[in-house]
């Protein structure tokens, strides 16, 4: 990279013209399969410390709870239980955890991870779920929602407090949130009981009409939000899982609260130092005869960089903040990755803090430069320029750390070491995993690895009834507030070679459609992106085949990015090297692991030479 950093910016504009981005097989097989004024610095110093939020009182619900389980016969919409039969197991289960964790723990299986024990989870494909845990709930303040909150719950559940239904959630990408202020009692012991029924009935239960095509030919992935990997692919097992895989809490709200911050990156000057950024906020349980005021404040270094303050006249709002002498972000190996504390404070009359909202966040702009084809005589563009400089893009796709996503913060911090050492610049998240966690893009953040962020769907045709849509704008309306303030943030893809699936089902003698007619890609996921992130550039499927590429017949030659999967040979053969692509998105090399490597997943009379 130090020959590169030095490259002119007309050399890497050029650069742009080759393939610029190489997947490394990243998969993790090897370590499971699975000018600020004094007044302002002032005011600063005592304000809460960063992430304190005082309008919001957490109680975590990790830990020890039981588990109930046992196998149906038929998918349970008709006649749903709210109670287990009282002659199925109950064994000991830790949240957040995944249920072949618990069986594990509790020897009823075998760990799935080495040699065949994976086929273990077949068999619990058809079983159904029963969490259940006591806790005692902190007295509430007046005016005060209660909510009880999952940040991970796999997947087609059913929940209730205290006897009390209080909601259901049928997506494992994404929070569910449940308002269970007159459910809760305070100060008293109370029951959490979580019903979750098997996915893969759930997925066989719906209709289907003549427009959807399944990923992998498993039909059951097609309706069900889970990570599209669970049901089978090439780079994982197939593992259905269930579980309350991420943190169970209960939050207590204020009725006035800072809810939404958005911090944009209008413009930069990096000859001058400066730069233009756009805050937008929304506040919760404002009135317009409110006397509250609004701190905004950025800072690096102890030392403020920008301070605006006003009077609250709406719940929401929007406002410029100038910044001198700049510190820029820029990818790696193209400049250093400073991070800014950006805070948003509300502040009642007396100047006491009702709620505070602190991130760390980038100064930089991100353009994607490309064209819709790739025409015969080679004239098409595909590439990211950030801060003005075209960017010579080496990168992985981020694919899945573990096929049981409650352990994906054991391996995350060294994978994204690993993409240091191989001095990546861009992580694409590939459309069949979850989404990442916060701490992989702050991670990124720091390390200046520009994240393509695919939505949650791969190799497939999807559903367009209403329902389904409803569900995918619902879980693009969570992803999208979360990630959108991140530096590292360059790029949302609508899914991953979902646009060549149309073309799969053609070669396979079924009925062909342009996937220009996808309501999910091109209405419904960039009507929720031009509301709440519409400054990012947005790619409709990877790879892309615009109406133009369409119009050429889907030529791979036509398309300026790619996914270079062929004969898996050697790879400065002809089909990768006179790819006329100015960016393959994804690349494939077949590699056999290390020898250390199969002795940790194989039994040892597996193992060659014995």
């Amino acid at each position: 990279m130090g020959a590169e950093k030095e490259e002119s910016v007309s050399t890497l504009s050029n650069s742009l013209t080759r393939r610029s981005i190489l997947k490394l097989p990243l998969f993790c097989w090897l370590t499971s399969f699975f000018n600020g004024s004094a007044a302002a610095r002032t005011l600063a110093a005592e304000l809460p410390c960063a992430g304190s939020s005082p309008a919001r009182r957490v109680t975590s619900l990790n830990g020890a709870w039981n588990l109930t389980y046992g196998p149906l016969t038929e998918y349970p919409q008709k006649s749903p239980r709210t109670t287990p039969p009282v002659e199925w197991p109950t064994i000991a289960a830790t949240v957040p955890g995944n249920v072949e964790l618990d069986l594990v723990a509790a020897g009823k299986i075998e760990p799935l991870e080495k040699g065949n024990r994976v086929l273990q989870a077949l068999e619990l494909e058809d079983h159904q779920w029963w969490y259940r845990r006591t806790f005692r709930a902190e007295h509430s303040e007046p005016n005060e929602r209660a909510e009880l909150v999952f940040e991970g719950l796999d997947c087609i559940a059913t929940v209730w407090l205290n006897g009390i239904e209080v909601g259901r959630g049928a997506n494992m990408l994404v929070a569910q949130r449940f308002d269970v202020s007159t459910s809760l009692r305070p100060g008293q012991m109370n029951e959490i009981l979580v019903r979750i029924d098997p996915a893969v009935m759930a997925g066989l239960a719906h209709p289907h009409s003549g427009w959807e095509h399944p990923p992998n030919g498993h039909w059951e992935a097609l309706y069900v939000r889970k990570a599209g990997h669970m049901f089978g692919w090439d780079i994982m097992p197939r593992v259905v899982s269930a579980g309350l895989w991420k943190d169970v809490s209960v939050e207590w709200l204020g009725p006035k609260r800072i809810n939404n911050v958005y911090w944009h990156t209008r413009s930069v000057d990096v000859e001058k130092g400066r730069a233009f950024v756009t805050l937008t906020w929304e506040l919760d349980g404002i009135t317009n005869e409110g006397s509250d005021r609004l701190d905004v404040a950025l800072g690096r270094d102890g030392e403020t960089a920008a301070h605006w303050q006003s009077a609250v006249s709406a719940a929401a709002g929007r406002h410029d903040l100038a910044l001198e002498q700049c510190a820029f972000w820029w990818p790696r190996g193209f400049g250093d990755r400073p991070l800014y504390e950006a805070s948003v404070t509300l502040l009642d009359h007396t100047g006491k803090v009702i709620d505070r909202h602190v991130e760390q966040i980038g100064i930089r702009t991100i353009e994607l430069d490309r064209s819709d084809i790739l025409t015969p005589e080679g004239n098409g563009r595909f590439g990211f320029t950030v801060n003005g400089v075209p960017i010579f893009v080496k990168g992985t796709d981020y694919s899945c750390l573990d096929a049981l996503h409650s352990r994906d913060h054991l391996h995350l911090d060294r994978t994204v070491q690993l993409m240091e050492e191989a001095n990546c610049n861009m992580a694409r998240c590939w459309g069949g995993n979850v989404y990442p966690e916060d701490r992989f893009f702050d991670l990124c953040d720091q390390a200046g690895i520009m994240v393509w962020q695919d939505f949650n769907m791969a190799c497939a045709i999807y559903p367009q009834d209403e329902a389904f849509l409803a569900a995918l704008e619902k879980e693009a309306r969570a992803v999208v507030p979360r990630l959108r303030n991140h530096a590292s943030l360059a790029l949302w893809s609508g899914n991953n070679e979902c646009d060549d699936a149309f073309d799969w089902t053609t070669r396979k003698g079924l009925p062909g459609t342009d996937p220009n007619l996808d309501l999910s890609t091109r209405k419904t996921i960039p009507a929720v992106l031009k509301e709440l992130d519409p400054n990012r550039a947005y790619l409709p499927s990877s790879p892309y085949h615009s109406p133009a590429v369409v119009a050429a017949g889907n030529k791979t030659d036509s398309m300026p990015e790619v996914h270079l999967w062929g004969p898996r040979g050697y790879f400065k053969a002809p089909f990768y090297t006179a790819s006329p692509a100015r960016f393959a998105s994804e690349i494939g090399y077949h590699g056999c692991p290390s020898r250390t490597s199969l002795e940790r997943m194989m039994d040892p009379e597996a193992v060659y030479p014995w």
